[in-house]
C-alpha cells in the first residue's frame, strides 16, 4: 500500500512539475489575463487540468498580473525586487493601509484600513524575517 501512494505522489508531483513549466512557457509566449483562459489552453495542450488547479499553480508559481499594453492585465513570472524596494514597499504599505500596531511579548496586531491587510501582510513578508 505504501509503495502505491508513494508512486501517486511521485506521479502528481510530476504532473504538477510539467504543467508550471508548461504555463511558465505559455505566458512567456503570449498575454494571458485569466485562469480559465490559461486553463483552456493547457487543455488544448492534452492536459486535463480545472480552474481550480490552475489557481493554486498560480499561487504556487507566485505568478502576479502586470499591464499588457491593450488596457487588460496579463499574468507574468514575478520580478526578484531588491531590498531597498521591499523596503520601499513596506514603507508605503505602512504609511498608506495602517491605522495602528499593538506588540505584546510574542505577537504583534496590525490594524489596517479595511481591504488593505492581504497588501499589508504581503510587504511584510517579502521582509523575508
Amino acid at each position: 500500500m505504501a509503495g502505491r501512494s508513494a508512486q501517486r505522489m511521485l506521479s502528481r508531483d510530476a504532473g504538477r512539475s510539467d504543467r508550471e513549466r508548461r504555463i511558465r512557457e505559455i505566458i512567456a509566449r503570449r498575454p494571458v489575463g485569466t485562469q480559465e483562459e490559461l486553463a483552456a489552453t493547457l487543455r488544448q495542450q492534452g492536459l486535463a487540468v480545472t480552474q481550480a488547479t490552475v489557481s493554486r499553480d498560480i499561487k504556487r508559481l507566485g505568478l502576479v498580473k502586470a499591464p499588457s499594453g491593450d488596457g487588460r492585465a496579463r499574468y507574468v513570472l514575478p520580478e526578484r525586487p531588491s531590498p531597498v524596494d521591499v523596503l520601499r514597499r513596506l514603507r508605503l504599505a505602512i504609511d498608506e493601509y495602517v491605522l495602528s500596531i499593538d506588540a505584546g511579548e510574542d505577537l504583534v496586531v496590525i490594524h489596517t484600513l479595511t481591504g488593505c491587510a492581504n497588501a499589508v501582510a504581503e510587504a511584510v513578508d517579502e521582509m523575508a524575517w
